[in-house]
């Protein structure tokens, strides 16, 4: 008796399934889902503006989720870990420094965005602000304390880097 219902549940299941239209996401979910895809793969670059001077920056991003992209950069004085994930207001970013064994993810939500630009802002850090510039090209980060430069990234694919 008991497999003759899960065979039942099972194919009214599958017509469900099958017969249920797809629709596909909004057009704003559509493009928060292509920026972010467009960030997947390996990425090279520098950190030019840094407490401690220039440091190399490279980084690959992977998709942790259907809807999450993720990458660890290995700075040699920590690692830092860039998520970005949509929300309803745009793309919510949680950023971890594992500096001095730090555990505890900062996340920033978009407080203004145009131009390609997108401003971060933190509840928990207020004197804190993230500047993210991304294009299929390049991906530039500014981190700010007190409205001024504290960090500078600057990015290219690793395809689009020369070795020379």
């Amino acid at each position: 008796m008991l497999n003759r219902k899960r065979f039942f549940l099972y194919n009214l299941l599958l017509i469900v399934l099958v017969t249920v239209p797809f629709y596909p996401p909004s057009a704003e979910l559509t493009l928060k889902g292509h920026w972010l895809s467009s960030l997947e793969g390996n990425w090279r670059g520098e950190a030019v503006h840094t407490p401690v001077g220039p440091t190399p920056y490279n980084i690959n991003f992977i998709r942790v989720d259907p809807d999450c992209v993720s990458g660890t950069a290995y700075t040699g004085f920590s690692n830092h870990t860039w998520t970005f994930c949509p929300a309803e207001d745009g793309v919510i970013l949680n950023f971890l420094s594992d500096f001095r064994g730090n555990d505890d993810p900062i996340v920033l939500r978009p407080i203004h965005s145009e131009q390609g630009k997108t401003v971060f802002k933190s509840a928990k850090i207020a004197f804190m602000d993230v500047i993210l510039e991304h294009a299929d090209s390049h991906f530039k980060i500014d981190i700010m304390h007190y409205d001024k430069l504290h960090v500078r990234i600057e990015l290219r694919p690793a395809h689009a880097v020369s070795t020379y």
